[in-house]
Protein backbone atom coordinates (compact mmCIF):
# COMPACT_ATOMS: atom_id res chain seq x y z
CA UNK A 1 0.00 0.00 0.00
CA UNK A 2 1.38 3.10 -0.74
CA UNK A 3 -0.18 7.00 -0.99
CA UNK A 4 0.08 6.90 -4.81
CA UNK A 5 -1.89 3.72 -5.87
CA UNK A 6 -2.36 0.48 -4.20
CA UNK A 7 -2.27 -3.22 -5.03
CA UNK A 8 -5.12 -5.35 -4.73
CA UNK A 9 -5.52 -9.03 -5.10
CA UNK A 10 -9.45 -10.21 -5.52
CA UNK A 11 -9.55 -14.24 -4.57
CA UNK A 12 -12.86 -16.12 -4.38
CA UNK A 13 -12.07 -18.90 -1.68
CA UNK A 14 -13.98 -21.73 -1.77
CA UNK A 15 -15.52 -23.07 1.41
CA UNK A 16 -12.73 -26.42 2.51
CA UNK A 17 -14.22 -29.73 2.74
CA UNK A 18 -13.87 -30.90 6.58
CA UNK A 19 -14.52 -34.01 6.01
CA UNK A 20 -11.61 -35.90 7.41
CA UNK A 21 -10.03 -39.22 6.71
CA UNK A 22 -8.50 -40.93 10.27
CA UNK A 23 -7.88 -44.64 9.27
CA UNK A 24 -5.79 -44.13 12.20
CA UNK A 25 -5.92 -41.74 14.85
CA UNK A 26 -2.16 -40.43 13.70
CA UNK A 27 -3.49 -39.46 10.27
CA UNK A 28 -5.94 -36.41 8.95
CA UNK A 29 -6.56 -34.93 5.56
CA UNK A 30 -8.39 -31.58 4.46
CA UNK A 31 -9.56 -31.53 1.09
CA UNK A 32 -10.15 -28.91 -0.69
CA UNK A 33 -12.70 -28.83 -3.07
CA UNK A 34 -10.77 -26.33 -5.30
CA UNK A 35 -8.02 -24.10 -5.79
CA UNK A 36 -8.87 -20.77 -4.75
CA UNK A 37 -9.24 -18.21 -8.04
CA UNK A 38 -7.59 -14.91 -8.26
CA UNK A 39 -10.15 -13.06 -10.51
CA UNK A 40 -8.57 -9.54 -9.89
CA UNK A 41 -4.85 -8.74 -9.49
CA UNK A 42 -3.68 -4.77 -10.23
CA UNK A 43 -3.07 -1.86 -9.08
CA UNK A 44 -5.43 0.77 -8.21
CA UNK A 45 -4.38 4.41 -8.74
CA UNK A 46 -5.53 6.52 -6.29
CA UNK A 47 -5.94 10.54 -8.03
CA UNK A 48 -5.80 13.68 -6.35
CA UNK A 49 -2.38 13.03 -4.11
CA UNK A 50 -1.09 15.97 -5.81
CA UNK A 51 -2.57 18.06 -5.12
CA UNK A 52 -1.72 21.18 -2.29
CA UNK A 53 -4.39 20.01 0.02
CA UNK A 54 -3.50 16.57 -0.30
CA UNK A 55 -2.53 15.20 2.94
CA UNK A 56 -4.80 18.03 4.85
CA UNK A 57 -6.61 15.64 7.12
CA UNK A 58 -10.16 16.59 5.23
CA UNK A 59 -8.83 15.57 2.06
CA UNK A 60 -7.22 12.46 3.53
CA UNK A 61 -10.03 10.91 4.42
CA UNK A 62 -12.18 11.93 1.45
CA UNK A 63 -9.39 9.69 -0.42
CA UNK A 64 -9.87 6.97 2.35
CA UNK A 65 -13.53 6.57 1.63
CA UNK A 66 -13.01 6.95 -2.10
CA UNK A 67 -10.93 4.12 -1.91
CA UNK A 68 -13.51 2.00 0.40
CA UNK A 69 -15.90 2.79 -2.48
CA UNK A 70 -13.66 1.67 -5.35
CA UNK A 71 -13.04 -1.47 -3.79
CA UNK A 72 -16.93 -1.95 -3.13
CA UNK A 73 -17.80 -1.01 -6.65
CA UNK A 74 -15.24 -3.41 -8.56
CA UNK A 75 -14.90 -7.02 -6.72
CA UNK A 76 -17.06 -6.65 -3.88
CA UNK A 77 -15.63 -8.17 -0.84
CA UNK A 78 -16.29 -10.70 2.21
CA UNK A 79 -13.05 -10.51 4.10
CA UNK A 80 -10.81 -7.63 3.21
CA UNK A 81 -6.68 -7.73 3.88
CA UNK A 82 -4.84 -4.91 5.01
CA UNK A 83 -0.98 -5.39 5.09
CA UNK A 84 0.37 -4.03 8.47
CA UNK A 85 2.58 -1.17 7.80
CA UNK A 86 6.14 -0.53 8.86
CA UNK A 87 6.67 2.62 11.48
CA UNK A 88 9.97 3.17 10.12
CA UNK A 89 12.45 2.90 7.23
CA UNK A 90 15.42 1.45 6.72
CA UNK A 91 15.83 0.93 10.96
CA UNK A 92 15.72 4.87 11.25
CA UNK A 93 15.12 5.88 14.74
CA UNK A 94 13.12 8.69 12.86
CA UNK A 95 9.65 8.10 11.21
CA UNK A 96 9.50 9.68 8.01
CA UNK A 97 6.75 11.97 6.69
CA UNK A 98 5.46 9.39 3.99
CA UNK A 99 5.66 6.76 6.41
CA UNK A 100 3.61 8.55 8.86
CA UNK A 101 1.18 9.66 6.15
CA UNK A 102 0.80 5.52 5.06
CA UNK A 103 0.05 4.52 8.47
CA UNK A 104 -2.82 7.18 8.71
CA UNK A 105 -4.35 5.91 5.92
CA UNK A 106 -4.28 2.38 7.30
CA UNK A 107 -6.09 3.48 10.16
CA UNK A 108 -8.50 5.49 8.09
CA UNK A 109 -9.16 2.21 6.29
CA UNK A 110 -9.84 0.10 9.40
CA UNK A 111 -11.78 2.82 10.84
CA UNK A 112 -14.06 2.80 7.83
CA UNK A 113 -14.34 -1.20 7.49
CA UNK A 114 -14.87 -1.51 10.64
CA UNK A 115 -18.15 0.22 10.14
CA UNK A 116 -19.16 -2.09 7.62
CA UNK A 117 -21.17 -5.04 8.58
CA UNK A 118 -20.72 -6.74 5.06
CA UNK A 119 -16.99 -7.58 4.74
CA UNK A 120 -14.68 -8.91 7.79
CA UNK A 121 -11.34 -7.14 8.40
CA UNK A 122 -8.04 -8.36 9.30
CA UNK A 123 -4.78 -6.76 9.52
CA UNK A 124 -1.88 -8.71 7.78
CA UNK A 125 1.79 -9.15 8.90
CA UNK A 126 3.95 -8.91 5.91
CA UNK A 127 7.09 -10.91 8.16
CA UNK A 128 4.63 -13.86 9.12
CA UNK A 129 3.83 -13.84 5.16
CA UNK A 130 7.56 -13.83 4.14
CA UNK A 131 8.10 -16.31 6.63
CA UNK A 132 5.44 -18.37 5.49
CA UNK A 133 6.47 -18.57 1.51
CA UNK A 134 10.27 -17.79 1.68
CA UNK A 135 11.78 -19.11 4.88
CA UNK A 136 15.06 -19.61 5.39
CA UNK A 137 15.79 -18.73 1.19
CA UNK A 138 15.40 -15.14 2.42
CA UNK A 139 17.94 -15.24 5.41
CA UNK A 140 21.21 -13.67 4.44
CA UNK A 141 24.23 -15.59 3.93
CA UNK A 142 26.53 -12.60 4.80
CA UNK A 143 25.81 -12.22 8.44
CA UNK A 144 25.88 -8.00 8.41
CA UNK A 145 23.95 -6.87 5.81
CA UNK A 146 22.34 -3.27 6.15
CA UNK A 147 18.56 -2.88 6.44
CA UNK A 148 17.97 -1.88 3.39
CA UNK A 149 20.30 -5.28 1.60
CA UNK A 150 17.67 -7.44 3.59
CA UNK A 151 14.78 -5.38 2.70
CA UNK A 152 15.97 -5.67 -0.91
CA UNK A 153 16.85 -9.48 -0.66
CA UNK A 154 13.71 -10.39 1.08
CA UNK A 155 11.70 -8.48 -1.44
CA UNK A 156 13.53 -9.88 -4.51
CA UNK A 157 13.19 -13.99 -2.71
CA UNK A 158 8.98 -13.13 -2.55
CA UNK A 159 8.70 -11.94 -6.43
CA UNK A 160 10.94 -15.29 -6.92
CA UNK A 161 8.29 -17.10 -5.46
CA UNK A 162 5.46 -15.96 -7.69
CA UNK A 163 7.28 -15.84 -10.76
CA UNK A 164 8.08 -19.62 -10.15
CA UNK A 165 4.28 -20.24 -9.97
CA UNK A 166 3.61 -18.29 -13.22
CA UNK A 167 6.32 -19.99 -14.99
CA UNK A 168 5.15 -22.99 -13.77
CA UNK A 169 1.47 -22.42 -15.50
CA UNK A 170 2.68 -21.17 -18.63
CA UNK A 171 4.83 -24.39 -18.84
CA UNK A 172 2.00 -26.90 -17.73
CA UNK A 173 -1.84 -27.57 -18.19
CA UNK A 174 -4.75 -28.67 -16.31
CA UNK A 175 -3.58 -31.40 -13.25
CA UNK A 176 -0.05 -31.16 -14.12
CA UNK A 177 -0.37 -27.41 -12.24
CA UNK A 178 -0.26 -29.23 -8.86
CA UNK A 179 2.77 -26.90 -7.59
CA UNK A 180 0.90 -23.56 -7.55
CA UNK A 181 -1.64 -23.55 -5.00
CA UNK A 182 -3.87 -21.06 -6.52
CA UNK A 183 -5.64 -21.06 -10.54
CA UNK A 184 -5.48 -17.53 -12.43
CA UNK A 185 -9.09 -16.42 -14.34
CA UNK A 186 -8.55 -15.31 -17.68
CA UNK A 187 -6.50 -12.36 -18.95
CA UNK A 188 -5.84 -11.94 -14.41
CA UNK A 189 -2.17 -12.98 -15.27
CA UNK A 190 -1.49 -10.28 -18.89
CA UNK A 191 -2.98 -7.89 -17.13
CA UNK A 192 -0.81 -8.38 -14.07
CA UNK A 193 2.45 -8.19 -16.94
CA UNK A 194 0.97 -5.44 -18.20
CA UNK A 195 0.46 -3.54 -14.36
CA UNK A 196 3.75 -4.56 -13.45
CA UNK A 197 6.02 -3.51 -16.27
CA UNK A 198 3.69 0.04 -16.53
CA UNK A 199 3.58 1.01 -12.89
CA UNK A 200 6.88 -0.85 -12.04
CA UNK A 201 5.20 -2.60 -8.96
CA UNK A 202 5.69 -6.15 -9.43
CA UNK A 203 6.57 -6.93 -5.73
CA UNK A 204 3.73 -4.73 -4.80
CA UNK A 205 1.40 -7.00 -6.45
CA UNK A 206 3.46 -10.04 -5.71
CA UNK A 207 2.86 -9.04 -1.94
CA UNK A 208 -0.53 -8.86 -2.49
CA UNK A 209 -1.00 -12.38 -3.51
CA UNK A 210 1.03 -14.36 -1.21
CA UNK A 211 -0.69 -12.43 1.41
CA UNK A 212 -4.01 -13.92 0.14
CA UNK A 213 -3.02 -17.50 -0.29
CA UNK A 214 -1.16 -17.43 2.84
CA UNK A 215 -4.24 -16.02 4.50
CA UNK A 216 -6.13 -18.99 3.15
CA UNK A 217 -4.06 -21.24 4.22
CA UNK A 218 -4.07 -20.42 7.81
CA UNK A 219 -7.90 -20.55 7.80
CA UNK A 220 -7.89 -24.28 6.31
CA UNK A 221 -5.08 -25.16 8.69
CA UNK A 222 -7.13 -23.40 11.77
CA UNK A 223 -10.43 -25.13 10.73
CA UNK A 224 -8.53 -28.36 10.65
CA UNK A 225 -6.65 -28.24 13.75
CA UNK A 226 -10.56 -27.05 15.32
CA UNK A 227 -11.64 -30.01 13.58
CA UNK A 228 -9.55 -32.55 14.99
CA UNK A 229 -10.37 -31.14 18.47
CA UNK A 230 -13.72 -31.63 18.42
CA UNK A 231 -13.33 -35.38 16.59
CA UNK A 232 -10.51 -36.77 19.58
CA UNK A 233 -7.60 -37.48 17.34
CA UNK A 234 -4.03 -36.43 18.46
CA UNK A 235 -3.22 -32.69 17.58
CA UNK A 236 0.40 -33.39 18.43
CA UNK A 237 0.63 -35.88 15.74
CA UNK A 238 -0.87 -33.09 12.97
CA UNK A 239 1.39 -30.29 14.37
CA UNK A 240 4.62 -32.14 13.95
Amino acid sequence: MGLKNVALCQLSVPLPDIQIESRTHEESILKPRELPTVNKWSVFELNGWNTPKAFEQPHFASMAIELIKKLHDSVGMDVVLIEQQRMRSGGSRSVPEVIAQINVLEGMLHALLANDRTCFTESVSPAKVTSYWVGDDAQPTVKKLSPSQRYARTKKAKVAVVDKWLDHISTTTGSDATDVPVQFADNVISDFHNQATRLKKRDDLCDSLLQAVAWTHWQTNRALVHRNLHSNLDVHNLLR
